[in-house]
């Protein structure tokens, strides 16, 4: 057990990269499951000696309850195209820790994980570290399963709030483009300027409709089944992201684990109680 950082995550690998022998590292959730054939493609993207680091795409499966059901959701119709989009229009990979492969000596020579045991996106940093470190960072069109069978609501809840308070420590202003890519949220906040208008209301209709679908699509894309009862959460999902993204301004405290922590610039984890100190290091990897 392994408690130098104030990232739970990554206090749990400190013990195990420190006895590591080989030259790449694997950094893999315990509820991923990888596909045959994986590894050799990760490993592949490294016949480019510029290839600092190869992360994937996540895809949300086997949900038998509320909170798994809303957070397969998330991944499959938010997060997944989300990170398809920045990569593939924009030519900004944003890493998910789901699943990381590097060479331990470029990951040694930005001091190791100890580099990154008191951020919150530690995956994030890594991933910019190799970027600013003139390494290129892939991301494999090859998605890796997320399982996620058993969550309750609330859990579904505070991670959430969690990772919102989280990009927004990192995005600061570019945090409120994320409004945009919740139609149904900003659908409501027109009728909440005109609550009696019968055309805004059936506005409010066709963007849930039309998200349904566009989520009911992603789902079969991503071969997962697609209930009507799975699709009609869609809206619901939308709606409490809306709300939760709110949240991100009210508080810089998370609860993680069951200890409270507070968020300072670039996701950096700072005991309650103390002031954000940034090192040299840290401030340029927060970027």
């Amino acid at each position: 057990d392994c408690r130098e950082g104030l990232n739970p995550k990554v206090n749990n690998m400190m013990p195990g990269y420190a006895a590591a022998r080989y030259p790449f590292v694997l950094i893999s959730d315990s509820n991923v499951v990888p596909a045959p054939g994986y590894l050799r493609e990760a490993m592949a993207h490294f016949r480019d000696p510029s290839v600092g680091l190869v992360s994937h795409l996540v895809r949300g499966i086997g949900a038998k309850t509320l909170g798994a059901r809303l957070e397969n959701q998330h991944l499959n119709t938010f997060i997944l195209p989300s990170v398809s989009l920045l990569d593939g229009m924009f030519g900004k990979p944003c890493v998910v820790g789901k699943s990381m492969l590097m060479r331990r000596a470029d990951l040694d020579a930005m001091g190791g994980l100890a580099s990154v045991k008191d951020y919150l996106a530690e995956d994030y940093v890594l991933g910019e570290s190799f970027r600013k470190a003139g390494k290129k960072v892939v991301i494999s069109g090859a998605p890796v399963d997320n399982v996620n069978v058993y969550r309750t609501l609330r859990q579904f809840l505070s991670r959430h709030a969690r990772w919102n308070r989280m990009r927004f420590s990192i995005a600061g202003a570019g945090y409120f483009t994320e409004l945009f890519t919740n139609p149904v949220g900003l659908s409501l906040l027109m009728v909440a300027s005109a609550p009696g208008d019968a055309e805004a209301w059936s506005v409010v209709g066709g963007v849930g409709a039309a998200k349904m679908a566009m989520d009911f699509g992603m789902h079969r894309m991503l071969g997962e089944r697609a209930s009507p009862g799975w699709v009609l959460l869609g809206p619901l999902r939308d709606l409490m992201a809306f709300g939760l993204w709110f949240s991100a301004f009210f508080s810089r405290n998370v609860e993680w684990r069951g200890r409270t922590l507070r968020i300072a610039r670039g996701s950096r984890l700072v005991p309650m109680g103390e002031a954000p100190v940034l090192e040299p290091d840290a401030e340029a990897a927060a970027g």
